[in-house]
């Protein structure tokens, strides 16, 4: 193989080389002036207290946050300002560290903003106190925080009849806290809670639930990362409850005309159908309830039901059903529903009806009352109707506003993969 030695590039000539010097020339010209320049404007803007905020806020509105937080801290250091207004641009500074995540700088200037006295801003630096803390696992100080943001103006602004239930070394606890946390328990289990018993244990357990937190916080549980990822879901759900509230349901605004329409188009959710109380006594031949059904002369259906019944569920309570079963309902769960329900609708109250077949089984069944179709006229059911419109119309826009959100944001859904799920 013949061996070639690599090609030589030639030279520029002369003439392209002091081009090229003119053009290194030129730019190092333009740096240094560019340097001069902003070296200058720089000063300029140092000896303007305006200027520095004017520069800030522009910097801050295009996201340079440690530019904008150090022209506004320059501002502060040089700017002779009323104390309201000092508080403010401290404020803006701590919000703009937090809003990056940098608690410990945001902190210090909340801390700041607070020294500088009441305002109007009071209120959210406080709270931005507190997370700002959280986030930094300071989790006493957060809470310390938080008490003396809680006491502050709270005797002023308690009412008479809000008296003290119970008392956690210094932190108090009022009737209307304990009402808030009765309020947010679910309907149900809040009505164990009625009676003068039941509000005696409810506070029992309210602060007990207290004590054992802050010993549950003291022993770290709260940064246990299954407690703080639940905690998170819980967040989000309730921010979006609250978003839905406000931003759906409350603007939701029915005249007479939308629900009259509702109640023309719904009419069998307001108009109570044909009824009947019913006992029941099921056996497994036609002859035992024929039999049986002789008997009804002498013997009371509900000691027939007791002694031969072959339902466990309702055989001690002498065959009764539980509440009023309306026409169509399948109420035996066996059998043909339509045949059933003629049968028993088309019997007078007080009569026993059968022996009717119905899958494995036949049936005596004793028609205890009857209740008649009933038309409730609007005026009579306007307040259901109005919370039956409203809640449509929150599902149907909470729907769109899902299928919105989906197709803006930038969302794959796997829907394939779901069959890993348990």
């Amino acid at each position: 193989m013949e061996l070639r030695a690599p090609p030589i590039t030639a030279a520029p000539p002369v003439k392209n080389r002091l081009l090229l010097s003119l053009q290194l020339l030129t730019l190092v010209s333009l740096v240094a002036f560019a340097v001069l320049f902003f070296t200058s404007g720089a000063k300029d803007v140092t000896s303007d207290p305006d200027r520095l905020r004017d520069v800030a806020a522009k910097l801050k509105a295009a996201g340079a946050v440690d530019e904008a937080a150090n022209l506004y801290e320059r501002y502060l250091a040089t700017a002779s300002i009323d104390k309201q207004t000092r508080a403010a641009v401290a404020y803006s500074v701590g919000t703009l560290y937090f809003d990056q995540g940098q608690y410990e700088k945001a902190v210090r200037w909340f801390y700041e903003a607070e020294a500088l006295g009441p305002g109007t801003l009071t209120e959210e630096v406080g709270a931005r106190i507190v997370h700002c803390l959280e986030r930094l696992g300071r989790v006493h100080a957060a809470r310390a925080a938080l008490a003396s943001r809680t006491e502050l103006g709270t005797d002023a602004t308690r009412p008479a009849d809000d008296p003290v239930v119970a008392k956690i070394g210094e932190h108090l606890i009022y009737a209307s806290d304990l009402q808030k946390a009765l309020d947010d328990l679910p309907p149900q289990l809040a009505s164990q809670f009625n009676s003068a018993e039941g509000r005696v244990n409810f506070l029992r357990k309210h602060v007990a639930d207290e004590l054992i937190a802050r010993k549950a916080q003291k022993l770290e549980y709260d940064k246990d990362p299954e407690v703080r990822r639940r905690l998170e879901f819980m967040f989000k759900q309730l921010i979006v409850n609250a978003f839905v509230e406000k931003e759906i349901l409350g603007k939701i605004s029915p005249d007479s005309t939308d629900l009259e329409n509702f109640h023309a188009t719904h009419r069998d959710r307001y108009d109570p159908k044909e009824s009947a109380r019913l006992r029941i006594l099921p056996t497994d031949t036609q002859k035992k309830a024929a039999e049986l059904k002789k008997l009804l002369g002498k013997t009371p259906f509900t000691k027939l039901v007791q002694e031969h019944s072959l339902d466990t569920a309702t055989r001690n309570k002498g065959g009764e059903l539980d509440g009023w079963i309306e026409r169509g309902q399948n109420f035996l769960g066996e059998g043909d529903p339509a045949i059933i329900n003629d049968a028993v609708f088309a019997a007078a109250k007080g009569a026993v009806v059968g022996p009717l077949t119905a899958g494995k089984h036949v049936y005596l069944i004793e028609v205890v009352d009857k209740r008649e179709a009933k038309s409730r006229p609007f005026a009579e059911v306007k307040k259901q109707v109005e919370q039956d419109y409203r809640l449509m119309k929150t599902q149907t826009a909470y729907q769109e506003l899902i299928n919105q959100e989906l197709s803006a944001a930038d969302v794959l859904l796997f829907e394939d993969k779901l069959s890993a799920l348990k």
